[in-house]
């Protein structure tokens, strides 16, 4: 029984191996649309971009991100923090 979920793709090296560039230069096609089918942002969206924003404006004033502070010491010394509910 031969599988349909390729149906419909070019044949290529990535039907005999894990080889994503030969499937993408096999399949590719360019979109000549425009951003009509795009659903507007959510009001969540736009609240979250709006938290983004200022949030990389405060960054910015700060002198950017210090990464050594953001690497924890010993694996296990930080806890996940909750995300903001939307």
């Amino acid at each position: 029984m031969e599988n349909k979920a390729w149906e419909g793709f070019n044949r290529g090296k990535w039907n005999d191996e894990v080889n994503v560039r030969d499937f993408i230069q096999n399949n590719y096609a360019p979109y000549e649309g425009d951003g009509n089918f795009l659903a507007p942002p959510t009001t969540a969206t736009k609240r979250l971009w709006k938290e983004i924003l200022s949030l990389s404006e405060k960054e910015r004033k700060a002198g950017g991100v210090r990464w050594f502070q953001l690497r924890p010491l010993r694996r296990g010394l930080h806890r996940p923090l909750p995300c903001q509910a939307l």
